[in-house]
């Protein structure tokens, strides 16, 4: 019951999201895609996660509205669960599972608070709603609220990047999460007018006293096929057990 009327005020969400699409002031962008990723998290055997995103995203002139909500296939110990940057490990090794269903759902915005031809700083928020079952090791069952700092440099078309953040971790029961601070640093160059590449390096503290940070590195890229079409392809790599061994998507999008 829980879960279903969560989801309900997520269709809300939607629609607040999509009724301004037609104002001249803004711009609706649809995407989909797919998401691979796969890794032991410390333990002795692998969980490989794919994941199939729907995300919702309008621009205002100074502010971003963004919802994703996944589908996500999921197989692994029955100790991992989650998604991307939400996914946590609970415990030992549990008993091997293999589920699908609709994943976490994340709903954020992020307004700009300073812009100029050399530098651009956002602030913003998510919350991550508990729309997966943790039943069914999609989520903890529990929400996550964050609040992140964007700060970019910007050189011509190219630019350096840094994001810092706080959140706030919903505690399964048994479990006393730590609310860990969260960082990002990275490049991206624009080598057409169609074609951009980077580089970003990702951290976030441990969960607990035993368990280990986030440490990522991703190489991305895109490729606009015209003003409305839009490829983005990334890979990444983690450096630490609460990581992925190895990740990679690709993300097609839509302007309106």
């Amino acid at each position: 019951m829980r879960r279903n009327r969560t989801i309900a005020c997520l269709v809300g969400a939607v629609g607040l999201i999509c009724h301004p699409a037609h104002a001249e002031d803004v711009k609706l962008t649809v995407s989909t895609g797919l998401d691979y990723s796969t890794g032991r998290y410390g333990g002795t055997a692998k969980t490989t996660t794919v994941a199939i995103p729907l995300i919702l995203k309008a621009e205002f002139q100074s502010l971003t509205l963004r919802l994703s909500l996944p589908y996500v296939d999921t197989s692994g110990p029955g100790n991992v669960r989650g998604v991307g940057g939400d996914r946590v490990v609970i415990g030992d090794d549990g008993a091997r599972t293999n589920n699908r269903d609709i994943g976490d759902t994340v709903l954020g915005g992020t307004y700009t608070l300073y812009a100029s031809p050399d530098w651009l700083v956002d602030v913003g928020g998510k919350i991550k709603f508990a729309t997966g079952d943790d039943n069914k090791n999609l989520g903890t069952g529990k929400n996550d609220y964050l609040i992140h700092t964007d700060v970019y440099r910007l050189f011509g078309r190219n630019s350096v990047f840094g994001t810092f953040g706080y959140r706030r971790q919903g505690d399964p029961s048994g479990v006393d999460f730590r609310n860990p601070f969260y960082g990002s640093a990275g490049f991206s160059v624009r080598v057409t007018d169609a074609v951009s590449a980077g580089m970003s390096f990702d951290y976030r503290q441990s969960l607990t006293a035993a368990g280990e940070p986030i440490r990522e590195a991703t190489l991305f890229g895109s490729y606009r096929f015209s003003p409305e079409w839009k490829l983005q392809g990334y890979v990444m790599t983690g450096f630490s057990d609460a990581s992925p061994d190895l990740g990679s998507g690709l993300i097609l999008g839509r302007s309106f």
